[in-house]
């Protein structure tokens, strides 16, 4: 979004962008988070986080008002999250039972 006023943070929340009227000349766009430069990335974390730049025009804010995200990604790392704790307690319970029985030594280097 483009402003040559100086816009509040209240005006600058996503739901409050479409009463800006004449204030700001707004151009919507989507871009993948790996496409993002490390500044934008380390910034805009939460919903309604801006970055503001200025320039001769004005101030160019960058604001995340939506995020979008792959379904099949996130329950791929979801059952990835539950098999490795099912494994942890596996191995926890195997070495419980058997260690006993065949004298395990635990040695830290």
């Amino acid at each position: 979004m483009r402003s040559k006023l100086k816009l509040s943070d209240n005006d600058l929340k996503c739901n409050n962008l479409s009463k800006l009227g004449n204030k700001a000349d707004i151009i919507s766009k989507e871009y993948k988070f790996i496409d993002l430069n490390n500044e934008i990335k380390k910034n805009l974390i939460n919903i309604n986080d801006y970055i503001k730049f200025n320039d001769n025009e004005g101030s160019i804010y960058i604001i995340l008002c939506n995020i979008k995200f792959d379904k099949k990604i996130l329950n791929n790392l979801n059952l990835n999250k539950l098999i490795n704790l099912n494994v942890d307690e596996i191995e926890k319970k195997f070495i419980k039972d058997y260690s006993e029985i065949y004298n395990l030594v635990i040695i830290n280097d």
